[in-house]
């Protein structure tokens, strides 16, 4: 996972074999705008850590999201780290129960503070959607889950203008195998709507963002095509345009 920073460098997050304490840590690289190495730091302990995601914060740190087996209190636990500009860690928290909990995207909020979306095994029956808000130093305000099926996943999440929060990624409660969801939820996250999109095969929410009109756009696999998905403010879609 890569972004590019407000010195039009870039900073990528992901897992390496070859540094850090165990089997798997997570690395972080910082490249200037030509992709020329500035640092490079590892996060980890004795077991498998891996980082899913990335984006640098308004006093121009870092918030990293990773998945842990080294800490926390189950079998795999969300981990979160907030870093300096130099990737010196600040501080660290873990979520999850006593098994597996997965997250797949962070993002600051508002006010500061964080909103992780992933999926967790630890409550429920299988996968559920997981969304976790924290406060500026990481620590846990609320946290939701959604559950309509055996498999319920959240690939990403987006803050909207009133507050709330717009969350996209896989169910099996639709009318086939597997189909978008679009889960729009108040600023607690409570569930206000609820949308399905599916064809006939596997079809997957990875990313989610308001648009200037106040609807909303997915980036999404449907039909087994890369397809971009335009909705109004009530999650009512345009057509889709596949590729």
């Amino acid at each position: 996972f890569v972004r590019q920073t407000t010195d039009n460098g870039y900073i990528v997050i992901g897992s390496t074999n070859s540094y850090g304490e165990g089997n798997d840590d997570i690395l972080l690289i910082k490249t200037d705008r030509d992709g020329e190495l500035e640092w490079e730091r590892t996060y980890g302990g004795s077991n498998y850590d891996r980082g899913v995601c990335i984006q640098q914060t308004e006093d121009g740190g870092y918030i990293l999201l990773g998945n842990t087996n080294s800490y926390g209190s189950g079998n795999g636990d969300v981990w979160l780290i907030k870093t300096n500009s130099d990737g010196d860690e600040s501080w660290n928290r873990t979520f999850g129960g006593s098994s597996n909990d997965i997250g797949h995207q962070v993002i600051q909020t508002e006010d500061n503070g964080y909103a992780i979306i992933g999926e967790t095994y630890s409550y429920g029956e299988g996968s559920d959607i997981l969304l976790i808000k924290t406060d500026i130093q990481g620590n846990e305000e609320w946290m939701q889950t959604y559950d309509w099926s055996e498999s319920d996943i959240g690939y990403s999440v987006y803050e909207t203008n009133d507050g709330g929060y717009i969350i996209t990624g896989r169910t099996n409660d639709g009318d086939n195998n597997g189909d978008i969801v679009l889960l729009k939820t108040d600023s607690e996250g409570n569930t206000e709507n609820i949308k399905y999109f599916g064809g006939w095969g596997t079809d997957v929410g990875y990313f989610i963002q308001q648009t200037t009109d106040g609807g909303y756009g997915i980036i999404a696999t449907y039909n087994n095509k890369v397809a971009l998905i335009k909705t109004n403010h009530l999650g009512e879609t345009a057509p889709r345009q596949e590729y």
